[in-house]
């Protein structure tokens, strides 16, 4: 099988660091021209910004907010910059090489594109709050036919809505695959301290997200994947990355415990998701094989061939290719 860009361990009984998704994302801000301290600047701004009516006035109109999601009071500049972080952490995770429609309209290398509006430090408030409105209107708005954004989560649609109903995975999230992320601020990321990752704090985001269907403690299951699939990889409970012996297989006899792992997992140096896998290293162990790509961001190798595709992805998709053709002459050896 092929892991690409899979999360394995992104759960709270793996101990994987609950800010590292926000770490990777800064990091490959940073490393395609961004500069750290204009993006904290830009943070500082809104929050500045928000304390006043004519402030407010100048973000409302900026950032070109429907009426529903318009700030109307001090606190208001919270939702607006988790509206803008959220445009960091889903292009960091779709910065291809050529241009995409994977979360939205974007141009090629779209984090480097992004960092040409964040290479320098703002001198006033204004000026910094205008620079993170470049990136989110690079991300929302490429195309140029967005008139304007609904930037509250409570009442909007968010940067993941592409994928389909719009609170799909905060569902998920909420009840089956509780994943702890959270940001530390520097010297970790460029973003604000918001870590420590409670199972209360989820809750507590949960019931405002759901309140309308009912939700309640009872819903979020956080140690649900781990129980089922297990904590270490490769597991003996991992079915849903595993391969069975053929014999097993054929008869549909095998149960968790005859599994025999044949699983080539690859992520890459760009992806935040990265974070959650096997290995954050090329690693060989049995049957289990970890390859990182350094120019990959999420599951790039097993998107389309494009005219654009970096030789490195060409050469990783080739190995998986002979990997996959190795084990099934190996699993047809087997039944002879």
């Amino acid at each position: 099988a092929i892991a690409a860009s899979a999360p394995v361990f992104w759960f709270i009984d793996s101990n994987i660091p609950e800010d590292i998704y926000d770490k990777i994302v800064t990091r490959s801000f940073v490393n395609s021209g961004c500069s750290r301290k204009a993006v904290e600047k830009g943070w500082r701004a809104l929050q500045n910004l928000a304390q006043t009516d004519e402030g407010r006035t100048f973000l409302n109109e900026l950032f070109h907010l429907e009426e529903k999601s318009r700030m109307t009071t001090q606190d208001d500049h919270r939702f607006l910059a988790d509206f803008i972080k959220e445009v960091f952490e889903s292009m960091a995770m779709v910065n291809y090489p050529y241009p995409t429609e994977f979360l939205a309209p974007l141009p090629g290398w779209p984090v480097k594109e992004a960092c040409k509006f964040l290479a320098n430090v703002p001198k006033s408030d204004e000026e910094a709050a205008r620079q993170l409105y470049e990136v989110t209107n690079l991300y929302y708005n490429y195309t140029g036919t967005t008139a304007s954004f609904c930037a509250n989560a409570a009442r909007c649609a968010g940067a993941f809505a592409a994928l389909g109903d719009p609170m799909g995975w905060p569902w998920q999230s909420c009840t089956e695959m509780v994943m702890p992320l959270c940001g530390s601020g520097w010297p970790n990321d460029f973003f604000w301290k918001d870590c420590p990752f409670t199972v209360e704090g989820a809750i507590e985001n949960c019931r405002r997200w759901f309140q309308k269907v009912g939700f309640d403690r009872s819903m979020l299951r956080q140690h649900w994947a781990t129980q089922n699939y297990g904590t270490t990889f490769p597991s003996a409970s991992n079915i849903v990355f595993s391969y069975v012996s053929s014999k097993h297989f054929l008869s549909y006899e095998c149960s968790s415990l005859c599994v025999l792992t044949f699983i080539f997992l690859r992520n890459g140096f760009l992806d935040p998701w990265s974070g959650g896998g096997w290995s954050l290293k090329p690693k060989i162990q049995g049957s289990l094989v970890s390859i990182i790509l350094n120019e990959g961001a999420h599951h790039y190798d097993l998107r389309g061939s494009n005219p654009e595709d970096t030789e490195e992805v060409k050469e990783v998709r080739q190995l998986e290719k002979n990997y996959i053709k190795k084990w099934i002459q190996k699993s047809d050896s087997s039944r002879n």
